[in-house]
């Protein structure tokens, strides 16, 4: 208080017309009073409102009684210094109010106030700075240099922090934040104009978004708690900052950030991604990671992103797990866009084939990978990506050096690969320079031995067997099968290449599982689905086996088993139609018998009344 007093003593404009010694001592007088009493219980906007006829004294003192209110609400605010206590809000609004009173009338000096404010080392609520930074009064920007000008007080990012895990009943939190980044953000774009305002505010909004990003990835994958991150696209943030500096913020404050963690639990091998490639997915990450990523998305576009994504995998240290989870965001926003990722797979692999560049190839390999696992028409299946891609056409097929650094890259990985992938690579056998057949069989030998080890087969397990099992509700793995080709057949009239290549490469499991289960022959799974329930027509399975009949593709036996079957279903169905017309014609004669005794008994002739 009485630092208040000797500041306003000093700083009290001379100039004014009425600035007399009883000017003063009706000034001290009113300090005095106000130090003796309890401001925070006695402060109320009536006792100091003013007319348009006021003076210059009650204007320092109206203006020093908001300070004083404002600093008793800062001593009693406690961590994380968000909102206002809630036993000071009203004094808070009153002496809001009571500023914008002397606002709109041009008696606040706002550089007096200021000062005189930030002259307490208490801090003051978010709440309460951003009041005053809508009121044009103190900018949040202003507010920073002041009182953060290290950057290395954590008070400010903890209060956004806290705003945001708790905005989801509160929408105006959500704007608090949305204010603080957009004038942090604004004042560390001044530059040359401001080096120091510009310097602090941009420590200060790197500290907020990189505690934000620390609980983002700390947080569990059930977390209660969660962030919606689509306050980065707020139409306010890009009013005030404009889209090329939102785009830019978004690239630096949390893209380049996020891709550069190294957590413990970081990829930093190319064994341990392709460990956890499989297990990391939008669905094994919390709300907020999943918000953040897609708000990354929508806000930078596709081809910022995969640039990104590019830039980050041929580093030396390399979060694995970051980069399938923006691969997956990318695609699920937007899965027309897996051209882009063809390309830049293309050139990653082109690069590390030709030049031997182990990294290029293994990140163009996993990012093919992880793209056969999302939604995208161009990848379909990792098995038919790889049978395609390293089929009799491609570069590994014509030069022995480019197979030996592909068969290279295979080999390293057996010890970590999924036993699905290794039955793909097994059955599905990339084409090889006639020098190279040694090496193609050494690691054909090898991922065997590790399919036993792990107590599997070698034989694929499906028609689509691959790092992505696509399901049906309440089917198999097998009549999944039957549904995906009959819903391809139904659309387009052709057989799926898959189904093709089957009936020539895996002979076995065509017969004996595939077909099996499509001509319903003892062996196929009890369940019988109901094509509608799929999309399918009722004719749709029959017109589809004639077309592999045609082809020479059913054999005759089976064929014949088939059309038993179906002989003795429609004979069956015939049956119980009869039965059920001639059930349904006993009814009506049993209900036709009853009515007509109804009636003879309505018609007796009742006894005449004596």
């Amino acid at each position: 208080m009485e630092n208040l007093k000797v500041f306003l003593e000093e700083k009290v404009n001379r100039r004014s017309s009425y600035c007399g010694e009883d000017s003063w001592v009706s000034l001290n007088e009113n300090l005095n009073r106000w130090k003796e009493q309890d401001v925070l219980h006695n402060y109320e906007s009536a006792v100091f409102k003013v007319n348009a006829g006021v003076n210059r004294c009650d204007t320092f003192s109206l203006i020093h009684g908001c300070v004083h209110v404002l600093h008793s609400i800062a001593r009693k605010s406690k961590h994380p210094f968000a909102l206002v206590p809630e036993d000071c809000k009203k004094l808070c609004t009153a002496a809001m109010r009571d500023l914008q009173f002397l606002k709109e009338r041009k008696f606040l000096d706002k550089h007096v106030f200021v000062t005189g404010l930030l002259s307490t080392e208490f801090t003051f609520p978010l709440e309460v700075i951003w009041e005053l930074h809508k009121a044009d009064i103190l900018q949040i920007s202003s507010y920073v240099l002041k009182k953060f000008p290290v950057g290395s007080d954590s008070v400010l990012s903890s209060s956004v922090l806290w705003l945001l895990l708790n905005s989801k009943n509160s929408p105006e939190y959500v704007e608090i934040v949305i204010d603080v980044f957009a004038s942090l953000l604004s004042a560390s774009q001044s530059g040359p104009f401001n080096v120091q305002l510009s310097t602090i505010c941009a420590v200060n909004l790197k500290k907020c978004t990189d505690e934000i990003i620390r609980w983002v990835l700390d947080s569990p994958p059930l977390c209660s708690e969660s962030i919606d991150f689509n306050f980065l696209s707020s139409a306010k943030l890009l009013s005030t900052c404009g889209s090329e500096a939102i785009e830019q913020f978004i690239l630096t404050y949390f893209l380049l950030p996020l891709c550069e963690q190294n957590e413990p639990n970081s990829i930093q091998s190319l064994l341990h991604a392709v460990e956890m490639q499989e297990k990391t997915t939008l669905e094994t990450v919390s709300n907020s990671y999943r918000s953040l990523l897609v708000s990354i998305v929508r806000a930078l576009g596709d081809d910022k992103v995969v640039s990104q994504i590019c830039a980050a995998v041929v580093k030396p240290s390399v979060n694995f797990k970051v980069i399938f989870l923006l691969t997956a965001a990318v695609l699920s926003e937007n899965p027309e866009c897996c051209e882009n990722f063809q390309r830049l797979i293309d050139e990653l692999i082109q690069l590390g084939l030709e030049g031997g560049r182990q990294t290029e190839l293994s990140a163009g390999f996993l990012l093919a990978r992880h793209c056969c696992t999302c939604d995208s028409k161009t990848f379909s299946t990792y098995s038919s990506w790889f049978s395609s891609y390293f089929g009799p056409d491609s570069a590994t097929a014509r030069n022995a050096v480019h197979f030996q650094s592909l068969m290279q890259l295979l080999t390293d990985i057996v010890p970590v690969d999924s036993a699905e992938n290794l039955r793909v690579h097994i059955n599905k056998v990339p084409q090889a320079p006639t020098s190279c057949n040694s090496i193609l069989h050494d690691y054909t030998v090898l991922a065997r031995t590790r399919l036993a080890d792990l107590n599997e087969t070698s034989e694929l397990a499906g028609l689509f067997s691959d790092s992505r099992q696509e399901t049906y509700p309440g089917l198999d793995f097998k009549q999944g099968d039957i549904v995906k080709v009959l819903l391809h057949y139904q659309q387009t009239n052709e057989v799926m290449k898959p189904v093709l290549e089957a009936s020539i490469f895996r002979r076995t499991y065509f017969r004996n599982i595939f077909l099996v289960e499509l001509l319903g022959l003892p062996g196929s799974s009890e369940k019988v689905f109901k094509p509608e329930e799929f999309g399918l027509n009722n004719t749709t399975r029959h017109d589809f086996i004639l077309a592999l009949k045609a082809m020479g593709k059913v054999p005759d036996k089976l064929f014949r088993a088939y059309t038993d079957i179906k002989f003795s279903q429609e004979v069956e169905k015939t049956e119980r139609l009869a039965e059920r017309s001639e059930q349904t014609e006993k009814e009506i004669n049993s209900e036709a018998k009853s009515d007509l005794s109804k009636r003879k008994r309505s018609l007796q002739v009742r006894p005449k009344r004596q």
